[in-house]
């Protein structure tokens, strides 16, 4: 679930595409299929190169592979590369993900301040900003065994509202809530609910996790979801009045 983690983020700027009814849909197939192609790829020539007992006690697979036959400048380029490729997939959720925020300001009184757009810059400046200082928080609290605990952290939280989307598409298309001309659903509602089961199975196992390590970051999580709740409550009060 993690290798396809970014299968939805052209959908973010769906507003900037060029006629979005045919090259959103396009932009998905192709770019999640050609990540699956790669990454089955890559993997085959991990086990191998090393074994599945090789890649299950590696800590950094690739380095290790390229070690093989080159050495330590194999090790060493690889880990560089791996690098350029994390900034540049930065650089896209930089752009994608403040797209959600200033949706987020458009739609709700409290947040209004975030749905602003910088016709300067032609970009939501303001959700660019508050997503760089969240993000260097979470990295400066999790600076040790970072990626792990970030991972126990925004977990829970993560899928159980990538697995609401999938029931908030079954509730709005039963509703009639939908817009005409909307994207069409294969084998709908089949396909949206197990998507939503397959989400709600890794909040499970993220909550499991949590448990049996008796993990800070998972409190904090529950609290930040308290928090949520809190403030849609009182969002939606105000928008009722």
């Amino acid at each position: 679930m993690f290798a396809y983690g970014g299968w939805a983020d052209m959908s973010f700027v769906a507003a900037e595409v060029r006629q979005p009814q045919r090259n959103i849909l396009r932009a998905l197939l192709l770019g999640t299929g050609t990540v699956m192609g790669i990454y089955l790829l890559v993997n085959g020539a991990f086990l191998h190169a090393l074994g599945l007992a090789g890649v299950a006690a590696s800590k950094a697979v690739a380095a290790d592979v390229l070690s093989l036959r080159l050495g330590e400048f194999g090790s060493k380029a690889i880990s560089v590369l791996v690098v350029v490729s994390c900034l540049g997939a930065i650089n896209g959720m930089l752009f994608t993900g403040a797209r959600v925020f200033y949706a987020l300001g458009t739609h709700h009184p409290t947040l209004r301040w975030l749905g602003t757009w910088n016709e300067r810059t032609g970009v939501p400046l303001r959700s660019l900003v508050m997503q760089t200082v969240i993000t260097l928080a979470l990295v400066c609290v999790c600076r040790r065994e970072g990626f792990e605990r970030l991972v126990v952290f925004t977990a829970p939280f993560y899928w159980g509202f990538i697995a609401l989307v999938a029931v908030s598409l079954i509730v709005l298309r039963l509703r009639g809530s939908t817009a005409t001309g909307t994207f069409r659903t294969p084998l709908f509602p089949l396909l949206p609910l197990i998507f939503a089961v397959t989400s709600g199975a890794m909040v499970y196992a993220a909550i499991d996790y949590a448990i049996q390590r008796r993990s800070l970051e998972a409190l904090w999580a529950v609290v930040v979801i308290s928090f949520g709740l809190a403030w849609g409550l009182w969002d939606w009060k105000l928008r009722r009045r």
